[in-house]
């Protein structure tokens, strides 16, 4: 959230590289629907090759029923 408070974490391999989509069905960690409003996400990842550098992007995401 805003605030800080972590809603879930999805984990998810990818063995070969190209867009993909990760679903998530809008729940928290504790199996409740979250809250209209805007949240930030943080994705991190491994980078393919030798070097095998650390990715992390971060966003907002706004969630409206």
């Amino acid at each position: 959230t805003l605030a800080g408070r972590r809603i879930k974490t999805l984990r998810e391999n990818f063995t070969q590289a190209g867009p993909r989509v990760m679903p998530w069905d809008g729940l928290d960690n504790q199996g409740d629907e979250i809250a209209n409003g805007t949240y930030l996400f943080v994705l991190r990842g491994l980078g393919g090759g030798s070097q095998g550098r650390n990715i992390t992007k971060t966003g907002k995401l706004v969630i409206m029923r």
